[in-house]
């Protein structure tokens, strides 16, 4: 640090000549339109304004630790530069973003290629937890994590966040709904993070994240008291663990992982997202429509991507519901497709737990075959299929302690099909995970996919107790539809109703919106709105 060339060449990098070098993913090395290099410009690029690493949190945690220790270097040899205030103090941001994607447990939300069960008792972390203290806002919540670490790296960070807590001081961490920006001015895409009470929704709409993204525009997952409902599946690699290939990525990381339908979003007949390739996908990034958290009762996230098929417009919007009629938050969720012509759409949900039932009838296979031969579909037994014969079903399983209903507004003739993972997996890399997807005839235009989540009731194996496995909601309908609007309503055992409206144009907070919908008016200020029904209107 005494060599001041060396520090220049550091901070600004040496003359750029890897337009053409690619990772072992196909992943460019240099970025379209990058003109600078050096560590400042890794920091520009790499991170959002919000502080989001582009490959996701599980390597942005990897990635933290060097960029942190240099930025510490920097901070005792060259105070003027001010690292930690550069860019708006986007590496203190960057530690709160990455602590913000973490579950109940401390564990990193697994987008893209991730080992699940990564988390902030990781060793990168110690160091990233005790520099977040010192040189933030001293930020108790941090000094819980620190305790939860039990370990201080030997800076005088560390020195301080340890006489802090032998101190007393320290509080819970806060963790809160958060959207995250995606690309070096936010301009990207991102994630947004619901949470209301045990519930966690995360939805991803971020760019590709170069060799180490997966085509999973608009996907979510929902985590119930630090458990995966609905889970990502991460990556196709066993770390360290020498059997599966030296513990490196696996074959099916590329055949099964990345691929659209290991994820719990739209697949269009049968395709991954941009053919599967990369490049392409890296260029082009999804468009936040409404990210809203203000209100805790209703909080929702709302995303565009018109590039992952040709002639295809994908637009959804996720609202985590928390009202007193229900015992949990609801999910509600509005995925329309919009086709150029007709197609196949399916919508898997990747769930844990046990299949409990169905209202659509399901016949089981008695031999085993792959769902297809390529985009994933190949690694997917198809167990047991079954066809829609009414406009509302239920999907209802059992995880834990919990039951979970998935109420589908249907068409007749949509399709049901179970299957679970482990089809041409010779060496067993794959966990045999299960799954289902809905699977309707796309028409041409607009076609609603519409649903609501429950979670709900109890059981205990201990008293061997069932309570309100069935949930409580009574019926789901798609309202209203329009080039404009959408609209879902749903009533409960009790004969409460509601409906939630969202106009699929205009975001702005300050426009005043009306419909009719049989006969009720509805009038409402911003891009949503939630209406509790009075039926004896």
């Amino acid at each position: 640090m005494q060599n001041e060339d060396l520090i220049q060449k550091a901070l600004y990098g040496l003359p750029l000549d890897t337009k053409t070098a690619t990772d072992n993913d196909g992943g460019s090395i240099q970025k379209e339109g990058q003109t600078k290099a050096g560590f400042l410009a890794q920091i520009d690029h790499s991170f959002s304004p919000d502080g989001y690493y582009t490959e996701g949190p599980y390597y942005q945690r990897y990635a933290m630790y060097p960029f942190l220790i240099f930025a510490l270097s920097l901070e005792h040899q060259k105070k003027d530069l001010k690292i930690f205030e550069y860019r708006d103090g986007v590496l203190l941001k960057a530690i709160d973003a990455l602590l913000q994607q973490t579950d109940d447990d401390g564990e990193f939300f697994p987008l893209n290629d991730a080992q699940k069960g990564m988390s902030y008792y990781s060793r990168e972390l110690q160091l990233s937890l005790a520099l977040g203290y010192y040189y933030g806002n001293q930020d108790e919540g941090l000094l819980s994590l620190i305790q939860k670490q039990n370990r201080v790296p030997l800076t005088y960070s560390g020195w301080k966040s340890a006489i802090d807590l032998a101190k007393g001081k320290g509080k819970k961490f806060d963790k809160r709904s958060i959207y995250l920006s995606d690309g070096p001015k936010g301009e990207k895409g991102g994630i947004g993070v619901l949470r209301s009470k045990e519930h966690e929704l995360i939805m991803k709409f971020t760019q590709h994240g170069m060799g180490h993204g997966h085509f999973d525009r608009l996907s979510y997952s929902l985590n119930y008291d630090g458990h995966e409902i609905l889970q990502d599946y991460g990556a196709a690699r066993y770390v360290n663990i020498h059997q599966k290939d030296g513990g490196g990525y696996l074959k099916e990381n590329k055949t099964w992982a990345k691929q659209t339908i290991a994820h719990n979003t739209v697949v269009i007949d049968g395709q991954s997202q941009f053919d599967g390739k990369v490049k392409v996908a890296d260029r082009i990034a999804p468009d936040e429509f409404v990210f809203s958290a203000e209100n805790q009762k209703v909080q929702v996230v709302s995303a565009k991507e018109n590039n992952a098929y040709e002639g295809v417009e994908l637009f959804r919007t996720l609202a985590l519901i928390t009202d007193e009629s229900f015992e949990n938050p609801l999910v509600i969720d509005l995925y329309n497709v919009k086709l150029s012509e007709e197609a196949e759409i399916e919508l898997p949900y990747h769930y844990h737990g046990q299949f409990m039932s169905s209202s659509i009838a399901l016949t089981r296979n008695q031999t085993l075959s792959p769902l297809g031969k390529e985009d994933g579909y190949q690694h997917l037994w198809k167990v047991a299929e079954g066809e829609a014969d009414q406009e509302y079903e239920q999907i209802n399983w059992f995880d834990k302690t919990r039951f979970y209903t998935l109420n589908v507004a249907s068409n007749k003739g949509d399709q049901l099909v179970m299957a679970r993972l482990g089809a041409n997996d010779p060496n067993f890399n794959l966990r045999n995970d299960p799954c289902f997807i809905l699977k309707r005839k796309g028409q041409k235009g607009n076609n609603l996919m519409a649903s609501v989540l429950e979670t709900h009731g109890s059981y205990s194996t201990v008293t061997e107790a069932s309570r309100n496995s069935y949930g409580n909601i009574n019926s789901v309908t798609i309202s209203f539809h329009t080039d404009e609007y959408s609209a879902i309503s749903f009533t409960n055992k009790q004969d409460e109703e509601w409906t939630f409206i969202i106009s699929t144009v205009d975001k702005s907070s300050q426009t005043t919106h009306e419909i009719t919908i049989e006969d009720r008016q509805y009038k409402w200020g911003g891009p949503f709105a939630l209406f509790r029904n009075d039926l004896k209107q």
